[in-house]
């Protein structure tokens, strides 16, 4: 294939032959290896397509695509598998990965309203729906990001430049969190120029929520030494266990001393959509800004998070920019006109059409559809934390599932914590070379734990009674050795 435009006889042939292969991809996805090969075997293997000039002459397409799924992707951990319920899954459905495909041929530009006026909307209306589902009132707004991380950081710049003053010292400005909160808040509060010293990790109570009393104790001495308290890290869903912190109570303490108060909702945030998610979120509605990931929570693909801000025009303050080769737009006197500029409440100026891959599979399913499937998770996960709070003998149940993890560790007699925390890395590790379940662990107060996470779409109530044999299985191989 010589020419970089191809004729519509190419563009087809191209993507028929893809297809196939797409297809292949899904009727075996039940049956592929989750886990992904040991790094000793790849390592090698992987540093020969190292390539420093690209070629000077390309390769047959359908070698390239046979590469690709025959032999690149395979050797790579797993997500869409229906046994993969390690660290927090992006199942990545077909209907949006279309979304996507069709964004990219597209290729409109939606950081402003008026080139782009409906897909501008559609992207506006996803995120006013992402706002209705948590309880946010109209004046909200929100981007898309390319995920938790991005969304964490623009949070953190709206926080900075809402509440702290032109007086007030940069240098003075403090961030309080729990020893919970994913690492994304830490490293987005030093790229906004927050000291790392400023940065302040409260310890969590034994329920791994955030220590309401610590918290109030770090604020009035940070006062005292007259720094400058600016934001409030709530979480709603952490990665390690799945806990959420006692919103309302942190919103209570950021109303009275002037704080922003944002919540980290990447993980749990879609599970107010059912009746006992908004139950275990209750509070979330307080928040001046709420990150949320449809990759995770509601099974897109890998790319695309959003950030919710309860008064939008906190966003326009920290990113409303113009230059001369790009001038306001001017959208008349329409009182009625509702469009959201990206461009002016974000980093980016030229991104991706992301709301398509949200928008799509909504439109065609409806939200009811995510609603069950999220449902369907809460009572697995609920099976899960039965069967091993039954077998006490066998298992410790060391956190209950609030939203779809539960954290266990096996249970052995007369084991020092380091002897423990070792037989649940090999329990672990048995149970991925068998290669049909994936589970991750976490160091969680000093002690290494299994962790379960049910979020897979295509997680069902087969692949729970394979976790169970599995598990049982590297529990007892492990422990001979002992």
């Amino acid at each position: 294939m010589h020419s970089l435009e191809l004729n519509p006889e190419e563009v087809k042939e191209l993507t028929e032959y893809t297809l196939k292969h797409i297809l292949t991809f899904y009727q075996t996805l039940d049956h592929q290896p989750i886990n992904e090969p040991k790094w000793d075997d790849v390592k090698l293997e992987s540093k020969k397509i190292i390539e420093y000039v690209p070629p000077e002459k390309g390769e047959e397409f359908s070698e390239v695509i046979s590469k690709l799924f025959n032999s690149y992707i395979p050797a790579a951990m797993n997500f869409p598998a229906p046994g993969y319920m390690g660290f927090i899954p992006s199942t990545g459905i077909y209907q949006a990965a279309l979304g996507e495909l069709i964004a990219k041929v597209a290729n409109r530009h939606v950081g402003h309203g008026r080139p782009s006026p409906f897909l501008t909307q559609i992207e506006s209306n996803v995120l006013r729906w992402f706002a209705n589902i948590i309880g946010f009132p109209k004046t909200a707004q929100g981007i898309f990001t390319c995920g938790g991380s991005i969304a964490n950081l623009t949070a953190v710049i709206t926080a900075r430049n809402s509440i702290l003053t032109e007086d007030q010292s940069l240098s003075t400005a403090t961030i309080y969190m729990s020893d919970q909160t994913h690492h994304s808040i830490s490293k987005a509060a030093l790229a906004a120029g927050i000291r790392s010293e400023n940065i302040k990790i409260i310890e969590s109570d034994n329920g791994l929520k955030i220590s309401i009393p610590l918290l109030k104790a770090a604020i009035e001495q940070d006062k005292k030494k007259r720094l400058t308290p600016f934001l409030i890290v709530g979480n709603a869903g952490t990665t390690n266990a799945g806990t959420v912190d006692p919103l309302e109570e942190l919103s209570e303490i950021s109303l009275s001393e002037k704080i922003w108060f944002h919540i980290d909702a990447a993980y749990g945030g879609f599970f107010a959509l059912t009746k006992r998610g908004k139950e275990a979120l209750k509070g979330i509605e307080l928040a001046d800004s709420v990150t949320m990931d449809p990759l995770k929570s509601l099974f897109l693909p890998l790319g695309v998070g959003s950030l919710l801000v309860r008064d939008g025009t906190f966003l326009h303050k920290s990113f409303d920019f113009n230059a001369s080769y790009a001038p306001p737009l001017e959208y008349g006197d329409d009182s009625t006109f509702d469009y959201w500029d990206p461009a002016h409440m974000s980093l980016e100026l030229s991104r991706s059409f992301r709301g398509l891959s949200v928008w799509l599979p909504i439109k065609i399913h409806g939200i009811s559809a995510f609603r069950s499937a999220l449902d369907e998770k809460l009572d697995l996960v609920s099976d899960v934390n039965t069967f091993f709070a039954s077998s006490k003998e066998e298992w410790d149940v060391l956190y209950h599932p609030e939203l779809s993890i539960t954290v266990i560790s096996a249970k052995a007699e007369d084991k020092t914590l380091e002897e423990l925390n070792s037989i649940n890395m090999r329990i672990i590790d048995e149970v991925k070379q068998l290669n049909r379940i994936y589970l991750s662990g976490a160091y969680i107060k000093g002690k290494y734990t299994i962790r379960i996470c049910v979020l897979n779409l295509r997680t069902h109530k087969k692949h729970i009674l394979q976790l169970f044999e599995d598990l049982s299985e590297a529990r007892k191989k492990v422990l001979t050795k002992y």
